[in-house]
């Protein structure tokens, strides 16, 4: 069955990007496999296989993962191991947490994405300011008398349909005066 399993970009700080190639890329398959429970169903031979590394290579790997971490003084959870070894295969021990700071981000753009949407919806049901309409309803009017004289509509403005000067002065004054507020 497919899974969908992120891989936050914090790994990389980790002390885990500190250990041998072999040891990161058995890990990262392990977590491309894992079940929604954080299990890894498969023995050291089948997670070989999936990460085309030799079995002997997955045992050093294996036996790294699961003992406490010696790169880090700080503590940490579970003494730095990654995974535990359990009847149906491997556990991913910070699987959890993982898993709950996905369900957060989710939520934080869920809640982004609708208060957006509220945003939208509550910005169109509001009733406009006077002054607010007026200054719409001006630049709507000058917009008008500009497409009016737009070259292919108004021939006959100055040279080849484009205003002239004067003219383009005039349509200036008329639009600073309707966009001015007062």
């Amino acid at each position: 069955m497919n899974r969908y399993s992120p891989i936050w970009s914090q790994i990389i700080d980790s002390s885990l990007w500190c250990e041998e190639d072999y040891v990161v890329k058995i890990f990262l398959t392990m977590i491309a496999k894992k079940d929604l429970d954080d299990i890894v169903r498969g023995t050291a031979f089948n997670i070989g296989q999936w990460s085309k590394k030799t079995e002997e290579e997955t045992l050093k790997a294996l036996k790294i993962l699961s003992s406490p971490d010696r790169k880090r003084i700080e503590k940490q959870e579970y003494e730095g191991r990654r995974i535990e070894k359990v009847s149906e295969g491997w556990l991913v021990l910070n699987g959890a947490h993982y898993r709950k700071m996905m369900f957060l981000a989710t939520r934080r753009e869920y809640k982004r994405l609708k208060q957006r949407e509220y945003r939208i919806r509550d910005q169109s049901t509001k009733e406009i300011d006077p002054k607010q309409k007026a200054y719409r309803d001006k630049t709507m009017e000058l917009g008008r008398k500009l497409k009016k004289i737009h070259p292919l509509k108004a021939p006959e403005l100055g040279k080849g349909g484009n205003p002239t000067q004067a003219e383009a002065e005039e349509m200036f004054d008329e639009h600073r005066a309707a966009t001015m507020p007062e």
